[in-house]
């Protein structure tokens, strides 16, 4: 009995606990509660959220959030929609509080492990389909409707039709934009079955390794001189993944892939190698596991980074380095303070400028002299740091030695980055290259209208290496003008093994199907896509491995007019795709790939069984008494 009474006393101990960790709570537009039941409802989400708990929304009208709660381990806040099926307790619970939306301000995310959930909804072109909308309400004024600001992880965005103004009102415009502020990376984020539209950008995602974003509807899309647009608009995004996703009417990129010149954030470049920014070097330590650096062997040296197109030399001297982690002092170590002629001698803690001019030739050949004054001998040896204006900011050089009235400096740090001892290992002021974006399953529907980068996956920039290893796989598009970019437009690459692939891709009814127009040969491989009844600039037949081609192909499709593509008996898609392995070999809708002899070609397999059900064409010349 002392035993059964044991372990029903630690049962009861262990519910309590799970209760007080976490508990479903209710917010209903009009209640006046306490959040404890839908009688007793909060009227908005209360300011502070609890961790774990799951926080159900009726129909109604809400305010606008931000969601700032300190993470607790890996405890989720979750904002879901109630619905007649799913909506926690049925204490004061009326169907009417969940058939249908509930209407958001926008949204603002500062923290990891956050859910929002509209419950429904999903690839459908009706925004009031989905449990969760926001819209914007002041079209006269900039607006991102849900933005995640600072650097987190595990959050996931679901079922939200995310409404914008379009292209009568010239201001930013994007459904989602994640971008941290800090620069640092940002991990796991997912954005599914959601509604966008009328945004110049639908979804900004920056700084994200390993995010996805999957069975979204994505409406129009728009562009002007002051807001460039896109459907998705990728920045340094690792591994990032797009699948079964529908695309329709975007008047420019699909995927138009962003970097930038000169931005407070930093990549790591040395044999192609890629990092997550200065934010590394403000905390002093340099990892990359790839490399086998000597040890100590370039303590005592600066360490060179790229600045607005020109090389400068940091203030990043190096202290210690380890076999892979270099760490350095991000202090600039200062001598003179001003202009020279008011100092004999160099203090400690202040700093020597030197101009621009004459005497940088003198620095480059590893001293500078000054007749004028004498240095206090040999005090500052690789200790301190002489530094220098420079056209784009200032630059520091490590001194070696104090002779008399001449200060010698070392080089600039020289470390081995994969290639040859000697190479510079460069810090790049300017956003890192997305890399291993995956473009796949997706279904494109264009207005047959030819339209600068309509229908684009583009790593096009002014910049080398602005996007690595994309791969674009079993994608199919309809009824798309691509005008004079293709469907894949790419930029130079300094390694070619680093181009992008586009296989198993359907064309139907498109025009100018082509991949760069002879921009940047080497930087893209195509094969295994079928043109099917397209025009304009198609390619040649036999131009690409596996190609199909027929100028004159009937349709190949279910239903257009319901936007259902999956592929019916006879189709030239069928069976002449290439394995391209896991995780390609499930299709869009969730089918293994191959189910005949091959992979088919295009975002569907072909399913034994599917028969046209396009309505026919009405008889000509036929009178009816």
């Amino acid at each position: 009995n002392k035993i059964i009474f044991a372990v029903i006393l630690f049962l009861g101990l262990f519910g309590l606990a799970q209760n007080s960790e976490a508990a479903n709570r209710y917010v209903r537009d009009g209640a006046t509660g306490n959040g404890s039941d839908w009688t007793n409802a909060w009227d908005d989400l209360p300011a502070t959220l609890t961790r774990g708990d799951t926080y159900y929304i009726a129909d109604g009208s809400y305010a606008g959030y931000t969601v700032d709660d300190a993470v607790s381990g890996t405890s989720v806040i979750t904002i879901k929609k109630a619905t007649t099926s799913v909506h926690g307790t049925e204490n004061g619970w009326d169907s009417s509080y969940g058939d249908g939306q509930a209407v958001f301000g926008k949204i603002v995310i500062q923290v990891s492990y956050i859910t929002i959930d509209g419950t429904s909804g999903s690839l459908s072109n009706n925004p009031n389909d989905y449990g969760i909308k926001i819209a914007a309400s002041n079209c006269a004024q900039k607006n991102i409707l849900i933005n995640i600001t600072d650097t987190s992880s595990n959050n996931i965005v679901k079922h939200v039709a995310l409404v914008n103004c379009g292209s009568s009102y010239d201001f930013e415009q994007a459904g989602i934009r994640h971008s941290p502020a800090s620069g640092g990376l940002s991990s796991n984020q997912t954005f599914t079955d959601n509604y966008f539209s009328g945004g110049n950008v639908n979804l900004i995602i920056r700084y994200c390794v390993n995010c996805v974003t999957e069975r979204n509807y994505f409406d129009t899309n728009w562009s002007s001189p002051s807001n460039h647009g896109g459907q998705i608009v990728p920045a340094n995004a690792q591994n990032l993944v797009i699948r079964n996703n529908i695309f329709r009417n975007s008047s420019v990129y699909l995927v138009g892939n962003h970097i930038t010149a000169c931005s407070p954030t930093y990549e790591i470049d040395g044999g192609g190698h890629y990092g997550g920014g200065a934010w590394t070097f403000t905390a002093t330590i340099l990892t990359d596991t790839t490399k086998s650096w000597t040890p100590n062997q370039y303590v005592g040296h600066t360490l060179s980074r790229n600045h607005n197109g020109s090389s400068a030399y940091s203030s990043w001297a190096i202290i210690a380095n380890t076999s892979n982690t270099i760490t350095v002092d991000n202090t600039p170590y200062d001598l003179n303070v001003g202009n020279v002629a008011a100092h004999g001698a160099l203090d400690e803690g202040d700093i020597y400028w030197i101009t621009m001019t004459g005497t940088v030739s003198n620095i480059a050949a590893g001293s500078f002299t000054d007749s004028a004054h004498t240095w206090a001998k040999d005090v500052t040896a690789n200790t301190y740091q002489l530094g220098i204006t420079h056209s784009g900011g200032t630059a520091y050089y490590k001194i070696s030695s104090i002779v008399g009235n001449t200060i010698n400096v070392l080089p600039p740090i020289l470390i081995s980055d994969g290639k040859a001892n000697g190479n510079t290992y460069l810090i790049k002021s300017c956003i890192a290259p997305s890399d291993n974006l995956q473009f796949y399953n997706n279904v494109v529907i264009g207005n047959g209208t030819p339209s600068q980068a309509s229908g684009v996956i583009s790593s096009d920039s002014a910049y080398t290496d602005s996007l690595l290893n994309l791969k674009v796989y079993n994608n199919t598009f309809y009824n798309v003008g691509f005008a004079s970019m293709g469907w894949m437009f790419t930029s130079t690459l300094s390694d070619t093994s680093k181009k992008a692939i586009g296989k198993n891709n359907l064309f139907y009814n498109c025009v100018s199907p082509t991949v760069n127009l002879g921009r940047y040969a080497g930087t893209f491989e195509k094969s295994y896509n079928a043109y099917l009844k397209c025009t304009g600039t198609i390619p040649a037949v036999g131009s690409e491995t596996g190609m199909q081609r027929d100028d004159s192909a009937s349709n190949p499709f279910l239903s257009v007019l319901q936007e259902d593509f999956r592929l019916i008996l006879g189709s030239l898609a069928i069976n002449n795709g290439i394995d391209l392995g896991s995780p390609y070999n499930v299709d869009k809708a969730e089918t293994t790939r191959p189910q005949g002899s091959a992979w088919d070609i295009g975002a569907y397999e072909y399913v034994s069984g599917i028969v046209d059900i396009t309505p026919p064409a009405p008889p000509m010349g036929v009178v009816v008494n």
